[in-house]
């Protein structure tokens, strides 16, 4: 009778996903120097900390990839959650992952087809790929699109060249961020340029 009250509790369908999810990031960002505190890995540099952050939707089993950058010149030191790391709500800079992809919705669409893949990719109520394939899918988005733009923001040179010619606009960035950095006030989301 003892040995049965020692039992873990089940794993829940949603830890699952994101014990998947962590380790598809884990061999993403390991190898870059990133290091894993609770939800976030952190990639410390002279000139800036790179923030990922997964956060799940307590409201569903939707899943999302934060992104964020902190400029040590500008940091005031100030952390929402306390401690001295930054989390990505610190940042100066952030996005999610589907932003990557600010491709001009089709005419009949609200969402361009590109960022609509990563939201369904992320979406584990969603009828998609199996799980392999999906993985696959989102590794694959993470190599090709994640960590080049992750390599840009280890400096402030290369932060604004994510806004101004990957992105194209800004819109979750801080006023000091934009001021320092020179960042044209016409590229707010709100007036946002879509790629060609």
């Amino acid at each position: 009778m003892l040995d049965s009250a020692r039992r873990d509790p089940p794993v829940t369908r949603a830890q699952q996903q994101t014990k998947a999810l962590e380790a598809l990031l884990k061999r993403a960002l390991k190898p870059l120097g990133f290091s894993k505190t609770g939800h976030n890995w952190r990639l410390e540099t002279e000139e800036t900390v790179v923030v990922v952050n997964l956060q799940k939707s307590p409201w569903s089993h939707d899943y999302y990839l934060n992104i964020g950058a902190l400029v040590r010149t500008i940091d005031d030191g100030s952390r929402t959650y306390g401690g001295s790391r930054p989390s990505v709500v610190d940042c100066h800079f952030r996005i999610r992952l589907e932003d990557l992809f600010p491709d001009k919705p089709a005419p009949d669409k609200v969402v361009a087809d590109a960022r609509q893949k990563i939201l369904d990719l992320l979406d584990f109520n969603a009828m998609g790929p199996a799980h392999a394939r999906r993985m696959k899918k989102l590794a694959s988005i993470i190599d090709e699109r994640l960590l080049p733009f992750l390599e840009l923001c280890k400096t402030e040179v290369g932060i604004r060249k994510a806004i101004v010619d990957v992105l194209g606009f800004w819109y979750m960035t801080t006023p000091a961020l934009r001021k320092r950095l020179k960042i044209p006030e016409a590229l707010h989301g709100s007036a946002r340029q879509y790629r060609k």
